[in-house]
């Protein structure tokens, strides 16, 4: 097996004589590329000297070749040279014949360009082709739309059509079953493929690679794109590069759980949603640079756990409160050991607004916390002042409901704290206690409590009411002087004392002791239930703030 190698690239051969090659064996590769003036008539003597000899690999890249037609004459004499390798790129071929490859059918890597017209039989007859590419393709030189036959290439793995120069044609290759790796790239009109494809990649299970650079994605809507690329989780690589896309749908990427390999640089995407890579718990190698990014959701990469390659430059991130969630995780990521993310960050990418921030590193820039936490201090303020607005008012309700228990409680409390601290002995009292009472009591003043109070084994206490009061001067002066020469004033409240008229005379001056003298006398005896609604407002205060005692004829206490 020959195993030399001729590399003559680049040389700016102008003249090959004939039989230059034609010693020896032959040639396993043969290289002369960028050779721009060799021209047909060289090509041609190449050829001939490899008559009946083997040449496994040839390459004559933009070598200046001008051809009519291509037949099966031109490669005649390369028949038995076990041809594996052909690349005639770069030149300008007006036809290709049915018969153009038939002497090397053997061909398993053609890469061809330039060319007006072809048979639809011209590459079929290539069964044993595995690495087909084109680059330029076909020329229009007719009303009819071109037409470039790939179906009967059973065998074929890589697929890779360069088309930016190339006139729209119909490319059949819906049905390859071994195809490993499609590249379609810079299509004028890609809806002319767009169908092509989404049945390709429907029939060829077997796609790991997918490239559709440069095919004015931006102008399908989200449903189109997604039915290109959802659910295909055979997938490993994908490059959606040049396509202008401002935004990328959530269901862009659904199933594809195998993908390694993303690349979405030079397009126009200015924000990365939360859940976009939720699928991609393989990704490796992401790719985002060139873009018009100002956010990038940090959730995303709580799903790609692999992740090593990132690369972020050149785009337009606002590095504000929103942005500090990348910020975290990439200054996370960054503060692992080397061998622990790989190249994580291509390259570091400086804000690019604030304009005060313009000089700092979006995985480190600082920014104010009350800034980015403006909104929880208001609702913390509104809701502190709401609050205090709302226990004010409160307050000020309490206090107007609440302000004669409140003024009462203060009386009684300064004659209490008065009492405390006033001399027993300069206290001229003649009785304990003086009882006000209603008539229908008055048996039960006489035969229970005088009896109880004055007749004691230890302690006897001395009570004044109305029929003991000694006769001198109004009834009223006798009255007060009896209530104020005592230590008490026991109120005896039944429903009849509450709605005596003498009742009130005698609560006034039990109020005047506790205001004007601070003496807190005040004793409260409930003979039965009496409702709160029957009581007047004073009689209510002496019951909840002075000392109160309920009687019981069935206990008798």
């Amino acid at each position: 097996m020959v195993e030399i190698s001729i590399d003559l690239s680049d040389n700016d051969i102008q003249y090959i004589e004939p039989g230059a090659f034609k010693h020896g064996k032959g040639t396993s590769e043969l290289v002369i590329n960028y050779n721009y003036n060799l021209g047909l008539q060289n090509a041609q003597n190449i050829l001939n000297d490899f008559e009946n000899k083997e040449l496994h690999s040839l390459y004559m890249k933009e070598c200046g070749i001008v051809i009519d037609i291509i037949d099966g004459k031109l490669f005649k004499v390369l028949k038995t040279s076990k041809l594996n390798i052909l690349d005639i790129s770069g030149n300008t071929i007006k036809t290709l014949a049915a018969d153009a490859f038939e002497p090397i059918k053997s061909l398993q890597k053609l890469t061809i360009s330039n060319f007006m017209y072809t048979s639809n039989f011209t590459f079929n007859i290539l069964q044993n082709l595995t690495d087909f590419r084109l680059f330029g393709g076909i020329q229009k030189s007719t009303a009819l739309i071109p037409t470039l036959d790939l179906s009967g290439l059973q065998h074929l793995k890589h697929l890779r059509l360069y088309l930016s120069d190339s006139t729209t044609m119909n490319i059949k290759m819906r049905e390859l079953p071994h195809l490993r790796s499609l590249r379609l790239i810079d299509a004028n009109d890609f809806e002319g493929y767009r169908h092509q494809v989404i049945q390709l990649l429907k029939s060829s299970k077997s796609i790991d690679s997918i490239g559709l650079d440069g095919n004015n994605l931006f102008k399908y809507t989200d449903h189109e794109l997604c039915h290109l690329f959802e659910n295909k989780s055979y997938v490993e690589g994908l490059s959606l590069t040049r396509n202008y896309l401002t935004h990328l749908p959530g269901c862009l990427f659904k199933g594809m759980f195998k993908l390694l390999v993303l690349f979405l640089s030079k397009n126009r995407i200015m924000n990365i949603q939360n859940d976009l890579f939720k699928d991609l718990y393989s990704l490796r190698w992401l790719d985002l640079s060139d873009n018009a990014l100002m956010f990038m959701d940090p959730g995303n990469f709580a799903h790609m756990p692999t992740l090593e390659r990132l690369h972020i430059q050149h785009n337009s991130f606002n590095c504000n409160c929103e942005l500090i969630g990348l910020r975290d995780v990439l200054n996370g990521k960054l503060n692992k050991p080397k061998w622990a993310i790989g190249r994580l960050i291509g390259y570091f990418e400086k804000c690019s607004i604030p304009e005060s921030l313009k000089h700092e590193f979006i995985h480190n820039y600082t920014i104010p916390w009350i800034e980015c936490n403006s909104g929880l201090v208001i609702t913390v303020s509104s809701a502190t002042g709401g609050s205090l607005i709302f226990l004010t008012i409160l307050t000020l309700v309490l206090l107007h409901h609440y302000r004669k228990d409140i003024k009462y409680i203060k009386m009684v409390r300064q004659a209490r704290k008065h009492e405390g601290y006033a001399p027993i002995q300069d206290i001229p009292y003649e009785d304990d206690a003086f009882v006000s009472y209603h008539s229908d009591k008055q048996l039960w003043i006489q035969r229970d409590m005088c009896r109880e109070l004055e007749n004691g084994d230890d302690i006897k206490f001395t009570l004044m009411y109305d029929d003991r009061i000694m006769p001198g001067g109004s009834f009223f002066t006798s009255l007060g002087n009896a209530m104020y020469s005592c230590r008490k004033i026991i109120l005896v409240v039944s429903r009849g004392w509450v709605e005596a008229a003498l009742n009130q005379f005698e609560m006034d001056m039990a109020l005047a002791t506790l205001l004007d003298d601070h003496k807190d006398m005040i004793i409260v005896l409930l003979m039965e239930h009496i409702p709160k609604a029957e009581m007047s407002d004073t009689l209510r205060m002496m019951v909840k703030h002075n000392t109160c005692l309920k009687w019981s004829d069935n206990e008798r206490q």
